[in-house]
C-alpha cells in the first residue's frame, strides 16, 4: 500500500524549504524570480549581488567562505547569488588549487589568477602587512612573528606568482614586496578601459540603465538604479595597487 504522506510533492517541497531554511540558506522572495523570469528585473537589482560584485572589483579572485564572511551572509546565499552572477555573465569562476575563486568577467588576466587569490588569503596578506612594515626579513623572522608552519611552502608560492623578490645575504635569505607588481598594475590600464566599456554593456543589457559618473586613473563611478532607489558602484581599476595600498 502506498504512504499518500510520503509521496505528497507538496510536502516534499515543504520539507525542502525547512532544510534549507535550517543551513541558512536564503531562498529570494518569489516576486524576485517572477519578476526575472519576464525580463522585468536585473540580476544586478539585488542588494547583495551589488555588494557581492563591488567587493570582487575590490578583491577578485575571492573564494566563498572569504566573500561570505566579508560581507556577513551564509556561505550558501552567498553561493546561491555567485551562480547568478556567473550565470548572468557578470563573474567567472576558477579552480586555484582545491578552492574556486571569483572575479568580474574581464577584470582580471588568465595569468594573474592565482595571485589574486593570494591577496585574499590568511597567511599570504600577514607576511605582506609584516614586509610592508619591515622590508628585508628572513624566513626565520617571519616565523618567529607568525609562528606558522606552513609558512616556506607560502613563501615560494609568492616568489613564484612574482609578489615577493628575494635578496641573498649569506646564508639568509631575505624578502620584499616586488616592484614589478607596480609595472603589472600599470599594465592593467588598456584592460580596465575595457572591463569599463563591457561593463556598462552588459548592466545597459540587463536593465540597469547604468550611468558614468566620473571615471579617474585608478577608479571609476557608476550609478545604477535599483527599484525606486540609485546605488553608486564604485571599481577600483589599478588593482595590485589598490591591494597594496589596504596592507
Amino acid at each position: 500500500m502506498v504512504d499518500e504522506k510520503k509521496d505528497d510533492p507538496d510536502r516534499r517541497m515543504s520539507l525542502g524549504k525547512a532544510l534549507r531554511r535550517a543551513v541558512g540558506y536564503e531562498e529570494p522572495e518569489d516576486a524576485e524570480e517572477k519578476h526575472r523570469e519576464r525580463g522585468r528585473e536585473s540580476i544586478l537589482m539585488n542588494e547583495a549581488r551589488q555588494r557581492i560584485f563591488q567587493l570582487l572589483c575590490d578583491k577578485p579572485c575571492a573564494h566563498l567562505r572569504f566573500i561570505a564572511r566579508s560581507l556577513k551572509i551564509s556561505a550558501p546565499t552567498a553561493e546561491w547569488h555567485l551562480r547568478k552572477l556567473v550565470k548572468a555573465g557578470f563573474v567567472n569562476r576558477q579552480m586555484v588549487g582545491k578552492k574556486k575563486v571569483y572575479y568580474p568577467r574581464d577584470f582580471v588576466s588568465v595569468d594573474d589568477i592565482k595571485t589574486f587569490a593570494m591577496f585574499n588569503e590568511e597567511l599570504p596578506r600577514k607576511i605582506l602587512q609584516e614586509l610592508t612594515s619591515t622590508p628585508g626579513l628572513s624566513q626565520k623572522d617571519i616565523k618567529r612573528k607568525l609562528s606558522k608552519g606552513a609558512l616556506s611552502r607560502c613563501l615560494n608560492e609568492m616568489r613564484n606568482c612574482g609578489i615577493l623578490d628575494t635578496i641573498n645575504s649569506g646564508r639568509f635569505v631575505h624578502y620584499y614586496i616586488d616592484k614589478g607588481l607596480i609595472a603589472r598594475d600599470r599594465e592593467y590600464y588598456a584592460r580596465m578601459r575595457q572591463f569599463r566599456r563591457e561593463t556598462l554593456k552588459r548592466f545597459s543589457h540587463d536593465g540597469l540603465s547604468p550611468k558614468l559618473i566620473r571615471a579617474r586613473e585608478n577608479r571609476i563611478e557608476i550609478e545604477v538604479m535599483t527599484g525606486s532607489k540609485k546605488n553608486l558602484l564604485i571599481i577600483h581599476t589599478r588593482p595590485f595597487a589598490f591591494l597594496l595600498s589596504e596592507l
